[in-house]
């Protein structure tokens, strides 16, 4: 995007002309958000579709319509697959893919949570180790590291300190830093 240059304004516009409206055939699905019943879904190929102006579609088009209103009842999907050429055994393996789908989703949540828990437990379990029985080692191994530090630094130190001796014969000790 290029930036604006003072004193010019920056105008976008949208606008439409036509709309496209496509039908799609109504089908068995496998939805597993469908607490009962056959749940349902379009087909992938429209059978339909027309064009009109944005203002004829708005002068004609329905109200919105609320959540509950979408809802339809499992005897009502039954009945719309029926009259739609579904026999009963299309509908019911209808049913039981999204049962099982929805079985597995419910698998997933549960294994999901136990992660959790057991992810806790160990968390914990390490953290009373530590106060209790590593409590030992943890002192030892400070203690090594200390000791190491101290050897370190005294090496260091030696490293870094001159003996010199003046004239009345008693010798001092210089430390330098490099």
């Amino acid at each position: 995007m290029l930036p604006l240059e003072k004193g010019k304004k920056f105008g976008a516009s949208v606008s439409f002309s036509t709309i496209e409206i496509k039908e799609y055939p109504i089908i068995a699905g496998d939805n597993p958000a469908v607490t009962m019943g056959a749940p349902i879904t379009i087909d992938w190929i429209p059978f339909s579709d027309e064009k009109c102006t944005v203002d004829d579609y708005e002068e004609r088009r329905p109200y919105p319509r609320s959540m509950v209103e979408l809802r339809m009842l499992s005897t009502y999907r039954m009945q719309l697959l029926r009259s739609l050429g579904f026999t009963r055994e299309e509908v019911r393996k209808s049913i039981k893919a999204a049962n099982i789908t929805r079985n597995h989703r419910k698998r997933t949540n549960e294994i999901t949570a136990l992660s959790r828990v057991q992810e806790n437990l160990e968390i914990m379990t390490r953290a009373m180790l530590n106060v209790t029985i590593r409590r030992r080692a943890k002192k030892r191994e400070k203690l090594i590291m200390n000791s190491y530090l101290l050897n370190k630094k005294v090496i260091d130190d030696s490293r870094s300190s001159v003996t010199t001796r003046d004239t009345s014969g008693s010798s001092s000790i210089l430390i330098t830093n490099q």
